[in-house]
């Protein structure tokens, strides 16, 4: 699945991202593709699944980014509420928080044929709406706990 990661990289420079490649190491459980975001210091991964051969005709894209902030226990309930309202507006992806780690996260997941070519122009639009999610709603969260 390598080769399909540096097929998503070759196209989603095209669009002036930079990324970067990562490698299934100690640290990273799997290969995966870092997008840069405006500022140059945060990314999204994107990764593909399954890590084996099990599915015949098909594989799966995730993209996936872990907010910097962390939320406060005390407001587990509010953060859901808002996850929720937010989740209703999306066109794509969804948000959730990680009690393990009390953090918001953005993740979007969509099938693909093994055999299929990789539209630039249907990759751009990805990449766009997940940056918009990320980008947009964020503030959102962030600014919902520190109230």
């Amino acid at each position: 699945m390598l080769k399909k990661l540096q097929e998503f990289k070759t196209i989603i420079e095209q669009f002036d991202y930079t990324c970067n490649i990562i490698e299934k190491g100690e640290l990273t459980p799997v290969d995966m593709l870092l997008v840069s975001l405006e500022d140059d210091s945060q990314a999204f991964a994107i990764s593909i699944l399954p890590l084996s051969e099990d599915l015949d005709g098909s594989f799966f894209v995730q993209f996936y980014y872990e907010y910097p902030f962390e939320i406060s226990p005390n407001e587990y309930s509010q953060i859901g509420s808002n996850i929720i309202a937010v989740n209703r507006q999306l066109p794509l992806g969804n948000f959730n928080y990680t009690i393990s780690n009390q953090q918001v996260y953005f993740k979007y997941v969509f099938a693909l044929p093994i055999k299929a070519n990789l539209e630039p122009a249907n990759i751009a639009d990805i990449v766009d709406m997940v940056v918009f999610a990320i980008s947009n709603f964020g503030r959102f969260f962030e600014s919902k706990n520190q109230e």
